[in-house]
């Protein structure tokens, strides 16, 4: 096992200049939702065929991704960041150009996720592929300071994740996983080892061996863009099935690390927990188990609904109880991302055959009142005891955290919703929500 100062000394040593390891994103944190409703705008634009965004087309895409329009306008916003990481890595654009953004078209990825009901399995065959440096995923000005290289980064991680307790931190990435040239076995091995031994030195050792990289660097704006990116690509990698990004810690999806991250693992009756290497702040004890009366049979609804082409920008909270549910073995669909269902996400117990119309209500505080809009409500009186609101309380999404309640059949128990509304929002107030919510314990 070589030493770690040196090992890292004489890396730094032999890396080209601006060749610092894998460049993979641009500086923004990829998520689900803003690229599904990126691709369903562009679907609702273009069709199949390429086409050009006008300003108002740009302006109009920031609206919908849930942000504010710049004064000058979002074209150029849009283009350095959402645009480009549509282009590479994900191709899920394809210029017609070269280098120019405009025109461009939907690829058969960009098409299947417009009018995907799994978006993760789409994004899960992409980052598979992507290999760093190729020109299909590597911009061009990357290429030629990364010569040498030839890298399947997601099946890298994979690898190493499994070696490391099933978690990787974002010092452990950088310094001994993104600077891999080969992704061959005894460079994967080796990842592992630098990795388990950094983590057997007391935090004075690390932070010194974390200080060893700075100098590489030509200025400190150039080293904090470069630090800023082990996040960016977690973001990335968690796009995917396989991995989930819970602050800065990429962890493997199933595994006990992964479930202690979501604080929503339910050990069977008689279990015993299983003890895992994990980092002190991302142990949160626990059980939470979702207790749901079971509807009446009926095969129309039995089966997910068919897919939208319209964006809805979603949140972290519905990604949460979408761990949960799957943690108490239901198969989960997402439609948080969809228009015109009433319902963020539909459950299936594969045990019971029992299924469940999803909606999500959260705030970073205590809920207040909650409201629902017209689809909402005559979702919730179509679907009955199936349709089931998940109220999450001070919900913290970096640490995947929060108080969750449940109200099954709020059409039937919350008098609210029945009322007569000129208005496209009902309102329950906690008074009343509370009296038929179970707590999630």
């Amino acid at each position: 096992m070589p030493d770690l100062r040196q090992w890292l000394t004489l890396l730094y040593q032999g890396l080209p200049n601006h060749n610092y390891g894998w460049w993979l994103t641009t500086r923004e944190h990829p998520d689900v939702a803003t690229l599904v409703t990126a691709a369903q705008f562009v679907y609702g634009r273009f069709g199949e065929q390429s086409g050009s965004l006008n300003d108002d087309d740009y302006n109009d895409l920031q609206r919908a991704l849930g942000r504010s329009v710049p004064a000058s306008g979002a074209r150029v916003v849009l283009n350095r960041h959402i645009l480009l990481n549509m282009w590479r890595p994900l191709r899920l654009i394809e210029r017609v150009r070269g280098r120019y953004i405009n025109p461009f078209r939907l690829t058969d990825h960009g098409l299947e996720l417009a009018q995907a009901t799994e978006p993760r399995t789409i994004f899960e065959s992409i980052l598979r592929e992507v290999r760093f440096v190729h020109e299909d995923w590597t911009r061009p000005q990357v290429m030629a300071s990364y010569t040498g290289i030839s890298v399947h980064p997601y099946q890298v991680l994979s690898a190493v994740l499994e070696g490391t307790d099933g978690y990787l931190g974002r010092h452990e990435y950088r310094l001994f996983v993104s600077r891999m040239r080969r992704d061959d076995r005894n460079s994967i091995s080796e990842a592992i080892e630098l990795v388990r031994d950094f983590r057997t030195r007391t935090q004075g050792s690390r932070d010194g061996l974390i200080a060893l990289e700075a100098p590489v660097f030509p200025g400190t704006k150039s080293y904090q863009n470069w630090v800023d990116m082990d996040l960016h690509t977690f973001s990335l990698f968690a796009l995917g099935t396989q991995f989930r990004r819970n602050d800065t810690v990429l962890v493997l999806a199933g595994t006990a690390v992964d479930a202690t991250v979501a604080n929503a693992f339910v050990f069977p009756q008689g279990s015993s927990t299983v003890e895992t290497s994990i980092p002190d702040d991302l142990r949160r004890p626990g059980r939470r188990q979702v207790a749901l009366k079971t509807p009446a049979a009926n095969p129309l609804f039995d089966i997910p609904p068919p897919p939208s082409i319209v964006a809805n920008s979603g949140q972290e909270a519905e990604g949460f109880i979408r761990r949960l549910l799957e943690a108490n073995g239901f198969d989960v669909r997402d439609f948080s991302r969809l228009r015109g269902y009433g319902f963020d996400l539909w459950a299936r117990h594969p045990a019971t055959g029992s299924v469940y119309y999803c909606e999500v209500k959260s705030s970073i505080a205590t809920l207040t009142s909650i409201e629902f809009t017209r689809l909402e409500v005559e979702a919730s009186e179509k679907y009955g005891e199936r349709y089931v609101v998940f109220c999450v309380e001070n919900f913290d999404s970096s640490r995947s955290t929060g108080e969750v309640w449940t109200i099954q059949d709020p059409w039937g128990d919350l008098p609210s919703v029945q009322t007569p509304n000129t208005t496209i929002i009902y309102s329950a107030p906690r008074s009343e929500w509370l009296r038929v919510a179970k707590r999630l314990e």
